[in-house]
């Protein structure tokens, strides 16, 4: 009996043994889960850049870092993972619209992926004041690799007498722009290094397009549209990649024809440009009835269009470059250029052949007329010698009559 208690004693304390080192081994792995999250975090930037850094206290296992930068409206995120001696993140500003708030988190993890912090996170908005002041609508274009042509619309809650303007870095002039912390108006510390869009396009005074040349091929261009005398107008950030934004000059149609009676024939000419990665729309419009028809081809600068030409039409052609990964502004619609249809044809034809004989008939008669008059001047009748002497027949008497009278 004895011994059935000694040997349940000694179970009793296995037990309490095995459940207390569990215990303080769930303990101590709960404590090695939890990875102290990145602190003290910090932005920089330039017009070019934004640069995020932080600290770290972890030094348990080999460190990655998780980082995710979002803005506030746009659907696009840049994640990516750093080894454990980059404490820091830095992206190029033409990936987000630095016109939203912009968000930033990290994480820390253990490179074999069985622990992590919790998020660390900031969010930064550049601008201040009614974002309806800011410009709408900016759009910036590379016009047939002559010069950069930019357009906007005023803000809504824009003053009458507000003076935008557009200040533009190049990326390869600028590729060693300080950081700087960010606040609304970091542009004004760019001022140095700007350069200046000159206006071209007015509307009521304010100016809403303007344009500069470039000498070369830049990778990238910034923009910042701002009232410089107006600290309460909002400015608006913007950027191009010119060699993505090019716009070709309108086409040149050079002829337009008939083949057959539903089919027309359209070519033009693009300046300039070979056709290869060309594409091109043409729009004919029937002039009775507005009725358009666009039709697209690549590739080629004709087209044939199946189309009832039996009114009077138009046509004119717009072109654009294509690629694979991208497509470039489309270019200014060209001049119009106009076709008779056929019943323009036939009715032409018949007011001809009625005009054409009347007008001979008359020709005629008045021919006759002249001929007739002018007969009489040349060929004058002979007078009758009895009107000339007095109705008698004495001949002798009347010449005598006539002799004395004449001399």
């Amino acid at each position: 009996m004895r011994i059935t208690k000694s040997w349940h004693s000694h179970i009793f304390l296995a037990i309490w043994i095995s459940i207390t080192v569990t215990t303080q081994s769930l303990s101590l792995d709960s404590q090695e889960e939890n990875l102290f999250p990145p602190t003290n975090i910090t932005l920089k930037m330039n017009i070019f850049k934004l640069h995020w850094a932080w600290e770290s206290r972890n030094d348990t296992c080999q460190i990655k870092y998780n980082v995710c930068v979002a803005t506030e409206k746009s659907s696009r995120t840049s994640c990516r993972s750093h080894k454990s001696f980059l404490s820091w993140h830095e992206v190029k500003t033409s990936i987000f619209n630095l016109n939203e708030r912009i968000h930033f988190k990290v994480h820390a993890e253990c490179s074999d992926g069985k622990r992590k912090s919790e998020e660390a996170k900031l969010s930064t908005f550049l601008l201040s004041g009614d974002p309806n002041t800011a410009v709408t609508n900016f759009r910036c274009v590379w016009y047939n690799k002559e010069y950069i042509k930019c357009t906007w619309l005023p803000g809504k809650s824009a003053s009458p007498n507000v003076n935008y303007t557009v200040l533009y870095w190049q990326e390869n002039e600028n590729s060693k722009m300080e950081l700087k912390v960010p606040h609304p108006a970091l542009f004004h510390e760019f001022l140095n290094t700007a350069k200046f869009c000159r206006p071209y396009l007015y509307k009521d005074g304010i100016p809403e397009g303007c344009l500069f040349e470039i000498s070369n091929i830049v990778e990238e261009l910034q923009f910042v549209v701002a009232d410089l005398s107006n600290k309460s107008i909002t400015p608006f950030y913007s950027w191009m990649i010119p060699v993505k934004m090019l716009q070709l000059a309108p086409p040149v149609i050079t002829n337009i024809s008939k083949i057959d009676q539903y089919t027309i024939y359209a070519r033009w000419n693009v300046s300039g440009r070979k056709m290869d990665h060309v594409e091109t729309e043409i729009n004919l419009t029937t002039l009775n009835t507005g009725k358009s028809i666009i039709a697209s081809v690549k590739g080629q600068n004709w087209m044939e269009l199946k189309a009832n030409h039996n009114e009077p039409y138009t046509i004119n052609v717009r072109s654009r470059i294509y690629h694979y990964d991208s497509n470039h502004p489309w270019s200014e619609w060209s001049a119009n250029m106009t076709g008779s249809g056929e019943s323009g044809y036939w009715t032409t034809n018949v007011i001809l052949a009625i005009l054409i004989p009347a007008a001979v008939t008359l020709l005629m008669v008045f021919s006759i007329v002249c001929m007739k008059r002018l007969h009489s001047y040349i060929f004058p009748p002979i007078p009758d010698p009895r009107k000339s002497f007095g109705g008698t027949n004495n001949l002798r008497v009347n010449i005598l009559q006539y002799l004395q009278h004449a001399y």
